[in-house]
């Protein structure tokens, strides 16, 4: 059994480097307008360390659920934060709204191609550490955190693309499933 801990990006979470992806792909006007983004958190912290690496203003709009741990250190990598509503889809029409009203440029969480290769990067990373560590990179599955479903996004998160003998198998814990998800398995192949 291999481990990938993404947990040990600079943000706590896979997220970073979609979203990081994302900022130093935009045009020098497109970062200058500022960024703005809707999130339960992981991905807002992932652009604004973005953000901040390239220096521009970011404003994250979160739902109210979202933990004040993470509202926090948003605020530390220089965040503008907004609570909106009670869930995603709340702070999100908020956000496209003041992305519309203000010029910003918009960053959606798992709906951008930019996000979802960088995410892929994981998948790639997996193959290439095994083959240099001589570990075989015929791997039988990946299991990946479902949540949000961004990291199972793509074919190359699942690893399909670089490790084609694995297939992606979903994964959340039973306390992380929301109303909407409760009394579905907490496993599902990709």
């Amino acid at each position: 059994m291999l481990l990938k801990l993404e947990n040990l990006q600079p943000t706590g979470s896979f997220k970073v480097r979609g979203a990081t992806n994302t900022v130093m792909s935009l045009s020098d006007e497109e970062r200058a307008r500022g960024l703005i983004t809707a999130s339960g958190g992981n991905h807002g912290l992932g652009v604004a360390f973005g953000a901040r690496m390239t220096g521009c203003p970011t404003v994250i709009y979160l739902p109210s659920s979202t933990p004040p741990s993470k509202v926090e250190k948003l605020k530390a990598l220089g965040a503008e934060t907004v609570i909106e509503g009670a869930v995603w889809d709340d702070a999100n029409k908020a956000a496209l709204a003041r992305a519309e009203a203000d010029g910003l440029t918009y960053i959606h969480p798992f709906a951008d191609p930019r996000v979802i290769a960088g995410q892929g990067t994981c998948a790639l990373e997996i193959c290439e550490q095994c083959a240099e560590k001589s570990l075989p990179t015929s791997l039988d599955a990946l299991l990946i955190p479902a949540g949000g479903g961004g990291l199972s996004e793509d074919p190359r998160t699942t690893g399909e693309q670089f490790c084609s003998s694995a297939s992606g198998v979903g994964t959340s814990s039973a306390a992380s499933l929301g109303p909407a998800r409760r009394g579905r398995s907490p496993a599902r192949r990709l």
